[in-house]
């Protein structure tokens, strides 16, 4: 038998299997501008994490380079920045608004998990949540204000409490509201122990990215690819080494062509070279097009000395004009 039946169940678990970062919270805003709530817990913190804190202050730059990458802020504590140094060029090329869109800023991390209106896990999956400043600090705000000191641990897993996110709009017209439910109640019904093996660690979902890939990120897209965002590397362009190479060669050309043609407009000689339109090749030449366009060249450059000359010329007389009256 050359196949044999799949289990959609088991296709189903393994989804996530080749995610290279932690599954992000989105709650989803409602249909019309309106609110939709969505439930979710905030877990404690991991053994190991820095601090006592349920959540962890970082700094991100949002829209970086082409393909407008979410990046850590590495700035502070003696350390560089590569995305703050170039928003400080783009100030200074009068590109404030192009700047000020990129500018850092903080976000809370916080493992959560998502939950019905009954308190069960959805998908028993945590969450990183990439919490907006503002938003976190109307939370921890509320805990303060609105919950009995001894029970103001929203995160225990046995007596903390569910939260209900309400969002709408989107980009820069999303609004939020945040509430805690009034009852304490255990974690996913008590069954919890496998949700808090999955903590993810909030130190290692951002990480600083090295300046040399950053000067890759931070290029401007490929101008000759429509269509398609490619950082290259340094602003180098395609074929830029080809087009210095012919440019190189074009160099010594030039510079006897310009000989020449001050050879042909010298003081005793002042007078207009003839336009003539450079030779055609003799049959059998080997010329090239290539050496056509060198000889339109000079061609070009001996018109304009000439003119230059003429002018100069006119000049003197009007000066030896004014001398005699």
């Amino acid at each position: 038998m050359p196949w044999k039946r799949a289990d959609i169940k088991t296709s189903i678990q393994h989804r996530e299997d080749v995610r290279t970062g932690p599954p992000f919270f989105k709650p989803e805003s409602g249909k019309k501008d309106k609110f939709k709530k969505t439930y979710f817990r905030a877990l404690p913190p991991r053994e190991d994490h820095p601090n006592d804190d349920f959540y962890l202050w970082v700094r991100i730059h949002y829209g970086v380079g082409a393909n407008r990458r979410t990046v850590l802020c590495v700035a502070g504590e003696e350390k560089y920045c590569a995305v703050c140094e170039d928003n400080l060029r783009l100030k200074r090329e009068g590109r404030a608004d192009e700047a000020d869109d990129r500018r850092w800023q903080y976000r809370a991390l916080l493992n959560v998990v998502e939950i019905d209106s009954d308190g069960k896990a959805v998908d028993d999956a945590v969450l990183v949540w990439s919490c907006p400043k503002q938003l976190l600090v109307d939370l921890l705000n509320k805990i303060e204000d609105g919950v009995p000191e001894d029970e103001q641990d929203v995160t225990d897993p046995d007596t903390g409490r569910d939260l209900v996110l309400s969002k709408r709009g989107k980009e820069d017209r999303t609004r939020y509201e945040i509430a805690i439910e009034k009852r304490a109640t255990a974690l996913n019904g008590g069954d919890y122990e496998e949700l808090l093996e999955g903590l993810h660690d909030l130190t290692e979902v951002y990480s600083p990215i090295e300046p040399e890939r950053m000067k890759l990120l931070l290029a401007p897209a490929d101008p000759f690819e429509e269509g398609e965002f490619r950082a290259l590397p340094e602003g180098r362009k395609p074929d830029e080494e080809e087009e210095e190479e012919e440019e190189e060669e074009e160099k010594p050309a030039l510079k006897t062509a310009t000989k020449e043609a001050r050879r042909a407009t010298t003081p005793a000689r002042r007078r207009p070279v003839p336009a003539s339109a450079p030779a055609a090749p003799a049959p059998g030449s080997k010329k090239d097009a290539k050496e056509l366009e060198r000889e339109a060249q000079r061609e070009r450059l001996r018109r304009q000395l000439s003119e230059l000359d003429d002018d100069s010329e006119d000049e003197d007389k009007d000066a030896e004009e004014g001398d005699a009256e």
